[in-house]
């Protein structure tokens, strides 16, 4: 699927845009961290997150011009742009509150030519429920039909040193291994397997 250039809106002193090399991490995670939901999230998962969402990035537009741009807000959009998108992370500077931009920025969401359409548009929120109400979202329909898998940050780093241990331990096994052991083909698979019967 062809992927549109960056989406763009103005207003008077702000603008948002979904150009990824405008996004300012450091400055992203220094504000998720007075967050309720994101405030213990490392940087470097901040990054990754970046890299693999749907941007919109809000930013204060100073008198120096486009290059003297200040992040102020962010919304991330999970999307594999056809059948559904997840809405997260989104806030506003605490210091740029109550000038209207966060319901500038959900039109701007909202507007997106590649998320009009979408047949599912989730999101979860404690405290922000009538601002998205705005925009047509509505408590789950049918929430017996939703399951979901929460891990504790904890939990999720084991799980993620794991794969890294199986990983490390294919690849020490493929740089001793003899040539012949390392047979491309359709038995390639089922050697791996063979060899590490914890990645079946």
């Amino acid at each position: 699927m062809t992927r549109i250039g960056p989406f763009e809106k103005r207003r008077k002193g702000y603008f948002v845009s979904t150009n990824t090399r405008l996004l300012d991490t450091n400055a992203i995670h220094a504000l998720l961290r007075q967050s309720y939901w994101a405030k213990r999230r490392p940087l470097g998962v901040v990054r990754k997150s970046m890299r693999h969402s749907l941007c919109f990035g809000l930013y204060r537009s100073n008198s120096g011009g486009r290059s003297a741009r200040r992040q102020v807000g962010l919304a991330r959009v999970i999307t594999d742009y056809a059948t559904f998108a997840y809405l997260c992370d989104v806030f506003i500077e605490p210091t740029e509150r109550g000038r209207g931009l966060g319901k500038w920025l959900m039109g701007c969401v909202m507007s997106h030519p590649e998320l009009r359409r979408l047949r599912h548009f989730c999101l979860t929120t404690r405290d922000t429920h009538e601002l998205y109400k705005q925009f047509g979202f509505a408590a789950i329909s049918k929430p017996w039909k939703w399951m979901e898998i929460v891990r504790t940050p904890r939990q999720a780093r084991r799980n993620n040193s794991g794969r890294l241990q199986k990983e490390r331990t294919i690849n020490t096994w493929l740089k001793h291994s003899r040539p012949r052991d390392r047979r491309l083909g359709s038995d390639s698979a089922s050697s791996s397997r063979a060899a590490f019967p914890g990645l079946s």
